[in-house]
């Protein structure tokens, strides 16, 4: 086994957002490589097959990567609005586990029961009847989406990581008895030999099947539109907690019109959100942010986003140090409308989406207040019909 210490030279940047992508990147970059340790800037690995020079050697490498990606983008605090002081409950997803409101269902899945489900209901008429107010049209989606959808819009160049392909047995009776007998969660071996076209994805974010669906289309005046599904991202660093999961619920509101137009969503939907979370006693800040690129991606677009504030996230407190993200505002400006040549009549189109986390939310909501429903706050148990 060897083992390295590798510093992290003092010209990169080294911050919560480089130490998560080089997590995230180690796995692909340095396969077999082990994360033992990181104390400050000392990042100590073990591999079983990589000489001590070159796992140094790759991980400096990965390092410098990461920095010349992140550039200057850096989260900037727009507004934080405090809560109480509160007795933490760190670690929610144990507590709910034991009342048996959750059930693992295998790495970063989870089956929804009793007070969980019921509150998820709760909140997802909450949301969606703002989104209903906002004037947008309901809609409901498939929980894939092409492949050819993912690199018309540039996900699959940028997430690559992410994604998780879904294919059927290949068009013969060859393939179709090998599917039985195969080991997949062993050695797969001859697996990928047995297997169809990768045509499909399983939708990562709620907006990209309503691109894919209005691919083409001509629009008239601002509209809006709104839906909840079934998301999916790969998640190298899942942790079996609901705050990082592989299969999550979201409810998006996707606007199209003027910048100004979709700007006016946006921030709308920002003010509303933030107002829902003072009038419960939720702790929370916005900020803005950029995407969590793929190390060896350009960070041309991840500097772009941070100078100009396009991606927008609301983070909820759950600890004494500790944000996390719950909902985005983004603003695409004709990045998508463009990939799917959806245009207005007379001018030209832009869009933006609002993304809820409906395990997020939830996860802040108890570290918050308990697992006791009884205890939480009278305005939160109003605004999702509760009983007191």
């Amino acid at each position: 086994m060897t083992v390295v210490e590798v510093t992290v030279p003092a010209e990169l940047r080294w911050d919560a957002t480089a130490e998560r992508q080089f997590r995230e990147g180690l796995p692909y970059h340095l396969p077999g490589a082990r994360l033992a340790s990181i104390e400050a800037r000392l990042v100590r690995l073990e591999c079983g097959e990589t000489g001590a020079e070159a796992l140094t050697a790759g991980a400096i490498a990965l390092l410098t990567t990461i920095s010349r990606d992140l550039r200057d983008a850096t989260e900037i605090v727009l507004f934080e609005r405090p809560a109480p002081p509160l007795s933490w409950l760190a670690d929610p997803t144990e507590a709910l586990l034991r009342e048996g409101a959750l059930r693992w269902a295998g790495p970063a899945r989870f089956v929804y029961a009793g007070k969980f489900a019921h509150l998820m209901n709760r909140l997802d008429h909450f949301l969606g009847e703002y989104a209903s107010s906002s004037g947008a049209e309901p809609e409901a989606y498939p929980t894939t989406v092409a492949t050819r959808t993912l690199m018309q819009c540039g996900y699959l160049r940028a997430f690559p990581q992410h994604a998780l392909f879904v294919a059927p047995a290949a068009l013969s009776a060859e393939s179709l008895h090998a599917m039985g007998v195969i080991d997949f969660v062993g050695k797969i071996g001859e697996a990928p030999a047995r297997l169809a076209e990768h045509s499909q994805v399983l939708a990562p974010t709620v907006c990209y099947p309503c691109f894919e669906s209005l691919n083409g289309a001509r629009m008239a005046g601002f509209r809006q539109i709104t839906a909840v599904n079934v998301c999916h991202r790969h998640e190298i660093l899942a942790n079996d907690k609901l705050d990082r999961l592989q299969t999550f619920r979201m409810r998006e509101l996707i606007g199209f019109g003027s910048d100004v137009e979709v700007l006016g969503m946006l921030d709308r939907g920002l003010e509303w959100t933030s107002t829902a979370l003072s009038r419960w006693g939720v702790a929370h800040r916005a900020v803005t942010a950029t995407d969590a690129f793929f190390a060896g991606a350009s960070g041309n677009k991840q500097f772009f986003q941070a100078a100009f504030a396009l991606k927008r996230e609301l983070q909820i407190q759950v600890g004494d140090a500790r944000w996390l993200a719950v909902a985005s505002f983004n603003h695409h400006q004709k990045s998508l409308t463009r990939a799917f040549d959806i245009a207005a009549v007379a001018n030209p189109l832009s869009s933006g989406c609002i993304g809820w986390g409906y395990e997020r939310l939830l996860f802040g909501m108890f570290a918050h207040f308990g697992v006791d429903l009884a205890r939480w706050p009278a305005p939160l148990l109003d605004d999702l019909d509760l009983p007191r």
